[in-house]
């Protein structure tokens, strides 16, 4: 992404999820940050769903990227926000 010049926020074309979604959901807390810290991810988009970054680490159970999310990148508001669906996050 960072080579090719494509932008930290390019959703995909299924559900509008961005890198950061995925890195998120895979657990990937030193791409979380660098999407974030370094590309400029916006950790509080949310997919076609409803979901955010937040959403999918917490759904995974990757406590180490919900924690950061939350306490580095602002995401601390989307605690209890709820999807599309109605589901929300705990942190």
């Amino acid at each position: 992404m960072h080579q090719t010049g494509s932008p930290a926020d390019a959703p995909d074309l299924l559900r509008g999820s961005t890198p950061l979604h995925w890195a998120s959901f895979g657990g990937h807390l030193d791409v979380v940050r660098w999407l974030v810290k370094t590309a400029g991810a916006d950790a509080q988009a949310a997919n076609t769903d409803g979901c955010t970054p937040l959403f999918f680490a917490c759904e995974r159970g990757h406590l180490g990227v919900a924690q950061w999310l939350v306490r580095e990148a602002g995401a601390e508001w989307l605690v209890g926000q709820a999807d599309a669906e109605g589901c929300g996050v705990c942190v």
